[in-house]
């Protein structure tokens, strides 16, 4: 089983076979962002890997403007 979120992500995901869908295809914390941007860089290099973070940050302003959250000074 898998989610939309993750089908999001694995269409940023380099087109490698040593970068499975199986890397995303989990609950993603910190921690697992941080591994999968790992294997990325040691399998596909590093211009693959900057496009990649450039892709998933896009990817995230996105959904959170579709979704309309704000955070305010004293929400901090």
């Amino acid at each position: 089983d898998s989610t939309p979120g993750r089908m999001m992500i694995a269409e940023v995901l380099p087109k490698n076979h040593k970068v499975p869908f199986d890397l995303i295809n989990r609950l993603l914390t910190k921690r697992e962002i941080s591994n999968t941007i790992d294997v990325v860089y040691r399998h596909c290099g590093q211009k693959e890997t900057v496009i990649f973070c450039d892709q998933i940050m896009g990817l995230g302003f996105r959904q959170a403007c579709r979704a309309g959250i704000s955070f305010g000074k004293d929400d901090m």
